[in-house]
């Protein structure tokens, strides 16, 4: 949610100037660049969450060993992909980074009912036995019609 230029930022309590997008760019266009190492991810993919939130911000990005083969070989050889950004812009992209965009449980509430949370929304975590189960589940689903048709083939059926 976007507030006015001059209203103080309810998270960090500074007064929010105004800023233009493409003065950044414009200021180290042409230049090299000093990238900084800002967080390390298992993989790519891992890292695309934090690049995308970074580049909405007018930040650049630059993920290191973005293209190196499959990422679990990736991860083992070096220790995932690491996330870039210039030198400038490291303070910055920790700041937005290191925030919360969630909504806070008082703006959530409804007219008729009490408030919602995150945690009534969320999936299931992959080390949970619920989760072991569902995944068993759809193996099993998809892998029993594959039994079938291979037992059948090999009695000529």
């Amino acid at each position: 949610m976007r507030r006015p230029v001059g209203e103080l930022c309810p998270k960090h309590d500074v007064t929010l100037l105004q800023d233009d997008p493409f003065l950044r760019q414009r200021q180290w266009e042409g230049l090299a660049i000093s990238w900084v190492t800002l967080k390390r991810f298992p993989d790519s993919f891992a890292a695309t969450g934090a690049r995308i939130r970074l580049d909405a911000e007018g930040i650049p990005t630059f993920i290191e060993g973005e293209r190196m083969g499959a990422p679990a070989m990736y991860r083992v050889a070096t220790g995932g992909v690491k996330l870039q950004v210039p030198a400038e812009f490291v303070a910055d992209a920790r700041v937005v980074l290191s925030q919360d965009w969630s909504w806070p449980d008082d703006e959530l509430e409804l007219e008729d009912g009490p408030t919602t949370s995150d945690e009534e929304f969320r999936a299931p975590e992959a080390e949970s036995p619920r989760a072991f189960l569902i995944e068993l589940i759809v193996v099993a689903c998809l892998a029993i019609p594959l039994i079938a048709a291979l037992l059948a083939y090999l009695r000529g059926d």
